[in-house]
């Protein structure tokens, strides 16, 4: 039976608690309000609710907030279940209407903020019973006076705070806040139209506050706030801020308006919005010099120049502002601080806080936070003795070296990070010289650092950069290019000592040197002939060969050869350079009588180089060696790299010393000469003026020929001794005849001209180009 019966409870209990259980609401039945803190608040903010959901809140609240609703009226009943409310926001709603007598259950209530609604007038009787109501925000709604009623407002002696007015107020009138005389307030805020109409002195004298607040735009009236300055003379206040001031245009007018400053006592001062030009500025600014002024706010102004503003940087300075803080807040165009260019009114300001200003150049003195003001870059003048700490993050600056914070010796905390940083020796300097000391702590480093320039090092952290020691020493830098330039010269002057460059440089400037006397004389467009056979160059200790077989055998043979020496056939009183080069330019072919004396001699180099470089674009075969007395290519100096070559590469006579051998030499010598032809009309011709000679000299026809004379011989290896024609090799070979090659003309030359003259220049330097290339393969 006692079993039956325990198993009978244990199914019937459950069930009867589950029925005596309450059902859960729904949400409906919650409704739209965030009851929390043990039913003290509610919460229904932004809940679109066109009334109070009165029924659904508990009577044990508190705080309400039913800002941001569509509500439209407040009724009797909506509050009448809320003995216990205290706060009630009901800012930015839409309404119209508050009944008489809507708070009468409410008197606990301390706080109302009706703001931005529609009322078009104050509900003075719906606040007659809120006896302990502390804060009362009803500004910015319709109503078009700010006459507050006597009768309910007097009695309203808790109060501290009070905001009103709205976009439709005219003006004040000097009665408006008789009720407030007696009522001591923390907290006053006036809202007119931005067309402000009157404006009656005394109206502002009632009231007793602590801080004062004005939204109210003076542009068709300043005259206005010298009366509004009046009227809080004598009076001591925390703070006074100023909204749109100037909201539409610019002072223009030259009355200081803020004179009236230098009668209040006011710790701090805000100007927030509104357009300040330069003359404004300073008139708000030469006033604030005379009041114990601790704080100034400029936030958010719209700055622009004065066309008529005119600060020499003396007289007219501000220069005896003392400020404990100074702040600047998203302003525009904050250049026109810089009254004369170097921000000294800045300079008795203890802490300057700047955000979001977009300064072309960082003031000069006392420094705190300087966040988002785009600085492009820190100037090197930037001091401060006292300076403690600095804040430069997220602005435009992007290069940083050890002399940025010299002048701030009790500079200990730093925050630079997020700007387009340059890595540069500079950079890396300041930052390996700051962690080094320990003296100032960068609080954002490494992880705000970032490299932005150069694009290789794009978002790079600054810590990975570590450029090269010579990179970054400058003295260093100098020391290698100083002995690297120094090497190179040497190594220049070097190669042209051994290689002999200045005398190569020396003989093309005579070559050019005479080609241009020539010029100067007339040459230029005058016909020119080859009145020599042949040009002999010798050396003196050779010249009695030169005179007892070489022209003996040659102008003694029939027709006989017409042969230039410089002994007989140079002009007396020209330079013996001109002489050379003319002599050699008029002769057909040009013999070297190759000897020992040869090499040494200067004038014989001479004579060998400008015959190689009348010979550049045609056949050496021009020239004719004859080797009078062995030599060895490799004893030559090195300036005769050419005669090397040629010693080399082309065939040349050897001059025998059996007397049986000497006519074969002969034989062959005249062959490559070529057989002359005298004409009648030539012999009559006297020599040029351009050959000097004493007698009359006949013009030479050369035998015409398919090709210039030559000896055919076999292929000789390069790398052989010599290559040389000695008759006993040579003794079976024919010798060709003069008539073998006919007759012709001696080529006339042309004229020179200007074209002549540059492939001549040309030339010149292709020679001596050539002859440094032969000496550096020789020498390798």
């Amino acid at each position: 039976m006692c079993m039956h019966t325990m198993i009978l409870l244990g199914f019937v209990l459950p069930l009867l608690v589950a029925l005596a259980s309450p059902t859960p609401a729904t949400n409906d039945e919650r409704g739209p309000c965030q009851i929390y803190n043990s039913g003290r608040s509610a919460n229904c903010l932004g809940q679109q609710l066109d009334h109070v959901p009165w029924k659904h809140l508990p009577s044990t609240l508190e705080r309400i907030d039913l800002s941001y609703n569509e509500i439209h009226a407040i009724r009797v009943n909506y509050f009448s279940r809320l003995p216990h409310l205290r706060v009630l926001e009901l800012q930015f709603n839409n309404i119209s209407v508050i009944e008489d007598r809507a708070f009468h259950n409410n008197p606990l209530l301390e706080h109302l903020n009706i703001f931005n609604n529609s009322l078009e007038e104050i509900p003075a009787n719906a606040l007659q019973d809120l006896f302990n109501l502390r804060e009362l925000l009803m500004s910015n709604n319709l109503y078009t006076e700010a006459t507050l009623s006597v009768d309910v407002f007097s009695r309203l002696t808790h109060l501290k705070a009070l905001s009103m007015g709205g976009p439709l107020v005219k003006g004040l009138r000097k009665g408006d806040f008789q009720a407030l005389r007696n009522i001591q307030l923390q907290d006053f805020a006036i809202k007119t139209s931005s067309n402000i109409s009157y404006y009656e002195p005394g109206s502002l004298k009632v009231i007793q506050t602590g801080r004062m607040g004005f939204d109210m735009a003076i542009d068709q009236k300043p005259n206005f706030l010298p009366l509004i300055l009046r009227d809080l003379a004598n009076k001591t206040f925390s703070l006074i801020q100023f909204r749109n001031l100037f909201e539409f245009m610019y002072y223009m007018e030259d009355e200081d308006i803020f004179r009236g400053l230098q009668d209040i006592k006011v710790d701090s001062l805000i100007f927030h919005r509104g357009k300040f030009n330069e003359n404004l500025l300073r008139m708000a600014l030469f006033n604030l010099q005379v009041t114990p002024l601790k704080r100034l706010t400029l936030q958010y102004i719209d700055f622009a120049r004065s066309p008529n503003f005119l600060d020499n940087g003396l007289g007219s300075s501000i220069k005896d502002l003392v400020l404990s803080r100074l702040n600047l807040w998203h302003i525009s165009n904050p250049d026109i601080l810089r009254f004369d260019w170097r921000f000294t009114w800045f300079n008795k300001v203890r802490l300057l806080s700047i955000q979001n200003v977009n300064f072309n150049s960082v003031p000069c003195d006392a420094w705190l936070n300087m966040e988002d003001m785009e600085i492009k870059f820190i100037p090197s003048g930037w001091r401060s003795h006292s300076l403690q700490s600095l804040a430069l993050d997220g602005n435009s600056f992007g290069l940083i070296s050890m002399g940025s914070f010299q002048d701030m010796p009790q500079l200990s905390r730093l925050t630079a990070g997020n700007n387009p940083f340059h890595c540069t020796c500079d950079l890396h300097a300041f930052i390996q010289d700051t962690i080094s000391k320990g003296k100032v702590n960068i609080t954002d480093w490494p992880e705000n650092y970032k490299c932005y320039h150069p694009e290789a090092l794009l978002n790079n952290a600054v810590a990975n950069f570590f450029p090269g020691h010579v990179a970054c020493d400058i003295r260093l830098v100098i020391i290698i290019c100083v002995a690297t330039t120094a090497a190179v010269v040497l190594v220049l002057m070097l190669i042209c000592y051994i290689f002999n460059v200045p005398w190569y440089i020396k003989a093309t400037y005579q070559i050019l040197r005479a080609k241009y006397r020539a010029h100067q004389e007339g040459a230029s467009g005058k016909s020119q002939i080859y009145v020599y056979h042949a040009f002999i160059s010798y050396s003196h200790p050779d010249a009695d060969w030169v005179r007892d077989q070489l022209l003996p055998c040659l102008e003694n043979s029939k027709p006989p050869y017409r042969l230039c020496i410089h002994e007989r056939d140079f002009m007396p009183g020209k330079w013996i350079i001109d002489n050379i080069i003319e002599n050699i330019e008029s002769s057909e072919k040009v013999i070297f009588v190759l000897s020992h004396h040869f090499v040494n001699s200067d004038w014989c180099n001479y004579e060998l180089y400008f015959a190689q470089q009348r010979a550049i674009g045609k056949t050496f075969s021009d020239v004719i060696l004859v080797v009078k007395e062995p030599i060895d290519p490799e004893s030559l100096p090195s300036k005769y790299c050419k005669l090397k070559k040629m010693l080399y590469t082309k065939t040349y006579l050897e001059w025998p010393q059996q007397a049986k051998q000497q006519t074969f030499f002969w034989a062959q010598l005249r062959s490559c000469l070529g057989k002359p032809t005298v004409t009648k009309e030539q012999a009559l011709s006297g020599r040029s003026s351009s050959v000097s000679s004493v007698g009359a000299v006949p013009v030479i026809e050369l035998p015409l020929e398919d090709g210039k004379p030559a000896i055919a011989m076999p292929n000789l290896d390069r790398e052989a001794e010599l290559h040389k024609v000695v008759p006993q090799e040579i003794k079976n070979l024919s010798v060709r005849s003069a008539e073998f090659y006919g007759q012709r003309p001696i080529p006339v030359a042309v004229a020179s001209d200007k074209i002549s003259q540059a492939c001549s220049f040309l030339y010149d330097c292709i020679l001596i180009l050539s002859c440094l290339c032969d000496r550096l393969i020789h020498s390798v």
